[in-house]
């Protein structure tokens, strides 16, 4: 499980900041290293820099075999030709002074699909959450907004923050795809599905995320099976009892799973986090006022001989 996870925020030129970028793919990235992917994180490329790590993910992915699974999540700007409406991924030196810069200070995601279909893995999900808003090109008099279709190849999925055509508002569809993706026990067209249906409720369907799926074989982001879910959400309440040091929670996640392989460790934590039991001092039955006083050491004893009114009293 191969992923690489873009983020786009310092543009220069006319291309506004995209503020949250880096919070996006953060999320993003923390999400799939949770269900096993191996990220490799990536911010503020420019062009060349940008279709370099495309270039060298996809021969890692390649090389991987054909049981690989790759995923590349972008976020930051993109924009699709007036003429064309062929669809770029921009470098953070984009400059779009003409219609031909999109393809001077960007990357063709056409191209991108046609190269990571042919890589041979089982399977690619390629999300791009990049239909920002974008200035008009001079000497054109529409403004196109957002992105132009891209379908995907075989076994491959290509996601979309928005419909196409439409603008993405930063921050909403990647907080929620980071936590469809670590729903176990379900497809990843499934994640992306559920993905789809909650922004456009959270939004109030001004923003509706779409997504292209051709998928030939069955891939789970955290485990198919009910099996694999469980152990899935036993792992994830581990670790939250574990950093925690909370005896609550960690008494909590016994209760929860009683047969776990992992509760003689949680059971040591329990004890090392218990206070001790205070120990009392035993106090004397009776104090009578003493006359005179001996003391003897016996052994790990100590006998007290008090002498009071003529009586021998031995403590």
């Amino acid at each position: 499980r191969l992923a690489l996870v873009i983020g786009q925020t310092e543009y220069s030129g006319d291309l506004s900041r995209v503020k949250l970028a880096n919070h996006e793919a953060g999320l993003i990235e923390a999400s799939l290293r949770s269900v096993g992917f191996e990220v490799t994180s990536r911010r503020n490329l420019s062009r060349v820099d940008l279709r370099n790590e495309l270039e060298d993910f996809r021969i890692r992915l390649e090389r991987a075999g054909r049981d690989a699974v790759g995923f590349v999540y972008y976020t930051g700007h993109g924009a699709q030709h007036p003429a064309s409406q062929d669809s770029y991924l921009l470098g953070v030196d984009a400059k779009l002074r003409g219609a031909s810069d999109l393809a001077a200070y960007g990357v063709d995601m056409k191209s991108q699909r046609d190269a990571f279909g042919a890589t041979g893995a089982k399977a690619v999900f390629l999300v791009f959450d990049a239909c920002r808003n974008t200035p008009s090109i001079p000497g054109w008099k529409a403004n196109y907004k957002g992105l132009s279709r891209v379908e995907a190849a075989s076994d491959m999925l290509i996601a979309y923050s928005t419909s196409l055509g439409d603008l993405a508002e930063e921050g909403v569809y990647a907080p929620v795809l980071a936590e469809e993706l670590k729903r176990p026990g379900r497809s990843a067209e499934a994640a992306f599905s559920a993905a789809q249906r909650r922004v456009a409720l959270q939004t109030g369907r001004t923003q509706l995320p779409w997504y292209d799926p051709l998928m030939y074989s069955e891939v789970c982001f955290a485990g198919c099976t009910r099996q694999a879910a469980l152990a899935s959400e036993e792992h994830v309440a581990l670790g939250q009892a574990l950093s925690s040091g909370d005896v609550a929670l960690l008494e909590e996640f016994l209760q929860r799973f009683p047969n776990s392989g992992s509760k003689g460790i949680v059971a040591r934590e329990i004890a090392a986090r218990k206070p001790a039991p205070v120990s009392r001092p035993v106090e004397a039955a009776v104090q009578a006022p003493a006359v005179a006083a001996g003391r003897t050491i016996t052994g790990a004893r100590e006998v007290m001989t008090l002498s009071a009114h003529g009586h021998s009293v031995i403590s």
